[in-house]
């Protein structure tokens, strides 16, 4: 049943196994989909190009040395004190308020955040379809972007084209 799951969610194995012989039935996917939701993060190279843009809204989660980590599973490589805030009952961290000399590090934003972001700071609105995703332009014209295999690669490819238009001045606000 471990491989079964690990081949479906792409979830490691030794992960699911910890999750399984503890829980059954719905909870157990419920948990293991949980778990496979790193998806949901913005990847640290655009992470780390969205820091040197200003980019400072609260996240749950961070990357030390490209390693994906939670507010939660402690700060260690963060900083010298804990970073964090928490904000109904769940802890946020903030680019600004990390900062180690010897390793990288920069908070791991959801997608949605960074979308909400590009919207209010720069008035880029995007949405990102199955395999495509659309920016709006100049005089609120759609401009389309085809041909990803997955939402997944659609809404990367939607993040660096809204990075790209700021970092090259491709806006209009």
């Amino acid at each position: 049943m471990v491989d079964t799951y690990s081949k479906l969610y792409g979830v490691k194995a030794n992960l699911v196994e910890v999750v399984s012989s503890s829980l059954t039935g719905t909870t157990k996917f419920l948990i293991i989909k949980l778990i496979n939701m790193e998806l949901d993060f913005v990847p640290i190279e655009q992470s780390l190009e969205l820091k040197d843009m200003g980019y400072d809204e609260q996240s749950f989660g961070y990357y030390v040395d490209g390693i994906l980590k939670g507010v939660d599973l402690g700060w260690e490589g963060v900083s010298n004190k804990p970073p964090f805030h928490q904000l109904g009952g769940f802890h946020m961290i903030r680019n600004s308020h990390v900062n180690n000399p010897n390793k990288v590090v920069c908070t791991a934003p959801m997608y949605s955040q960074v979308f909400n972001w590009f919207r209010e700071k720069y008035e880029l609105d995007s949405a990102v379809l199955k395999d495509k995703f659309v920016i709006e332009t100049e005089h609120n014209l759609p401009k389309w972007f085809y041909g990803f295999k997955n939402y997944n690669e659609a809404q990367l490819g939607c993040l660096k084209q809204l990075i790209y238009k700021v970092k090259n001045n491709k806006i209009w606000n």
